[in-house]
């Protein structure tokens, strides 16, 4: 488990626990359900692996812990370019997102 931050970028509100801590909760529970899908804006573009892994490690990890969870994970990236994106651009994510089974590597 990382340290938690001052600067939480999931949120304020949002504290980090152990696998053990949710273990220990999920024990005393019947029925949970985690709605979906749950969204968190990651911070920028350079932060990216550290906010996933602790995405990984801190909330994917806790529900995969659960011998009962079944798990779904989904990730979607937006990017906008005002003056169009330059050709280079375009074949190198397309072929990818392809590579990585994104189901849509087109471009509008």
């Amino acid at each position: 488990m990382l340290p938690a931050k001052s600067a939480n970028p999931y949120g304020p509100q949002n504290k980090v626990v152990s696998t053990d801590d949710y273990k220990a909760n999920a024990a005393n529970s019947v029925e949970s359900v985690w709605r979906g899908p749950n969204t968190v804006h990651l911070p920028n573009h350079v932060e990216v692996r550290v906010s996933a892994t602790r995405l990984a490690d801190e909330i994917i990890a806790a529900l995969a812990a659960d011998p009962n969870a079944e798990v779904n994970v989904s990730v979607e990236i937006q990017a906008t370019f005002p003056n169009g994106a330059q050709d280079q651009t375009k074949r190198t994510v397309s072929e990818n997102a392809r590579t990585l089974g994104f189901k849509n590597a087109d471009w509008e």
